[in-house]
This record gives C-alpha cells, structure tokens and sequence, in this order.
C-alpha cells in the first residue's frame, strides 16, 4: 500500500518527541507504566476539562510516570440516533480546544474511529487507538497506520474478548508499517468471553503473557463489567474500581503491561460511567510503585 498522502501540516517537534516518549515507555524502556485516563467521551466543559489535564500533568512532571489524556471527541454507538461526541455538537471549539490541549501538554490521545479523523486529528497526538467496533476495519487500520509511522497506536480487542485475531492484526499493521516505526500495541478491553473477575484474571495473564507484556489493560468497559457488583455484566464505577484493584494485585504477582487505561473525570459524563480522576492517578502512581518493587 502505498503512503497516504495528505494536506497536513505534520505534528509539531514537541509532539513528535513526545511521541519517541511513548514509543520508548511501550518497548518497556524507562520503567515507567503508561496511565491512559480521561473521560468516556470529551464533553463542552472545557474548563473542567482543563484543570482534570493540569492534575495530570503534575503528576506526570513530578513523579516521571508518563500519563496520557484520553479525550475522544468522538463515539461509536449501538444506536445511531444517540450523541456520538462533542465533534458533532461544538465541532469547532472542540477541535480547538484538542489544539490547545496537544500545544501545552503533549499528552493527548483519542480513538480514531473514522477516516476523515486522521487529517482532522491525527497531528494533535501522541497516542492513538482503534476501537472494538472497528476492530475488522482493516482498511481503516491500515489507513490509520500509514498515515504518521511515528504516532504509537493501540488496537482493542473485539466485543466478544477474542484477542488471537487482533494480535494478528496488530502483526500485519506492524509489518505494513516497516522497520522503524513507532509500536502497535494491543488494549485488552475484555469481552463477552470473560464475564467474572476470575475469567477476566485468565485473560488478562494470556494477554501480558502472548504480548510479553506489550499490552495495555483497558480497565472500564468489559473490565470493569466483568466486576459488576450485581454480577449483571454491566458498567458501573464500582466494577471499574474493582477492576483497578485486581489489575494492581496482578502486578503485585508478577503479571505486568505497559500501560492502564481508565476513564475518569469529575465531569458528569453523557455516556460510560466514570471515576474521578485523583482516585485514577493515585491508582496510577500505585501501579507504577507495585511495578518497580
């Protein structure tokens, strides 16, 4: 296949070596667990927003961990009739306020769910996934892939918990990308195979164990309802912190990824439930001291 070819302008210098950041922290060099958090889905108070990036960012600078914002602007729904993200309601200011954002901090990240988000997008970050429902959009991958080697990427796993097929995916998108390129890594999200915390554990130790540990757990989502507390399979905040603790005492037994990926934020969210954010980051920072001893 060949380069896509685009009208960007290219991210900036900063971005790109934060980018190198990223890459290194996901080959396993510089002992650092990545700590992906944000909200489900980016939301119009973006002075919130602002002050949840400004409790990331110190905590980054003042402990060295390397932690990412996710703030997706965009979101695939079961029902097309429902909100699908903050690009389609205040689609300038959004993407303004992600610019503002990628400008001062370097630590953005979002799922890139439709072709038109690379040239959109794609510059602003240092991080970048494909989301489940997109997870046999191999012509959207590929896509995504070629258009800025640099920019490490992630790739969930499907709906139904399968990893098998998504790692092969992730082989292929590595090949297509060549030598030199930055890291496609899987995120473990769970799924419809693993229902209870003790399923989720074996999939969690098959995923660090098949990757090396070149894999990031997603801890909301099928994580967090494998943890539902009404063993209903369903999303709430205590599944996803429940889901957190047992990620941590996994750790503590040698089962190790890359990186965590939690959606937290103190803003009412309109979609996914959520946790705030000083309760993710101090589960961060646990992570990352349960790693290192």
């Amino acid at each position: 296949m060949d380069t896509i070819e685009t009208m960007r302008e290219g991210p900036t210098m900063e971005i790109h070596e934060q980018r190198q950041k990223i890459t290194s922290a996901l080959k396993g060099i510089g002992g650092s667990i990545i700590g992906i958090e944000g909200p489900c889905a980016l939301t119009s108070d973006f002075g919130n927003t602002e002050k949840e990036n400004s409790m990331a960012e110190d905590v980054s600078s003042q402990l060295g961990i390397t932690i990412l914002r996710r703030l997706p602007p965009w979101k695939p729904r079961t029902n097309p009739e429902d909100w699908h993200g903050e690009e389609t309601t205040k689609p300038d200011e959004t993407l303004q306020m992600l610019a503002q954002t990628a400008k001062k901090y370097r630590n953005l990240c979002i799922e890139i769910g439709k072709e038109e988000h690379i040239d959109k997008y794609i510059d602003l970050l240092t991080f970048a996934w494909v989301g489940s429902r997109n997870s046999n959009n191999i012509d959207l991958m590929e896509k995504i892939a070629l258009s800025a080697p640099d920019l490490p990427l992630g790739v969930k796993n499907g709906l139904d918990g399968n990893i098998g097929d998504t790692l092969e995916t992730i082989k292929h998108l590595v090949m297509i990308r060549g030598e030199g390129a930055a890291p496609i890594v899987m995120i473990y999200r769970g799924g419809t195979n693993a229902k209870t915390p003790n399923d989720w554990e074996d999939k969690v130790t098959d995923a660090v164990h098949l990757t090396k540990g070149r894999v990031i757990v997603d801890v909301a989502h099928g994580g967090e309802m494998a943890h539902d507390p009404g063993m209903k399979f369903n999303k709430t905040v205590v599944g996803q912190m429940a889901c957190l603790d047992h990620l941590i005492e996994l750790v503590k037994r040698g089962v190790v990824p890359v990186g965590v990926m939690i959606e937290a934020s103190n803003i009412e969210s309109p979609t996914d439930p959520t946790i705030p954010v000083s309760i993710a980051l101090d589960k961060i920072i646990e992570i990352n001291r349960v790693a290192s001893h």
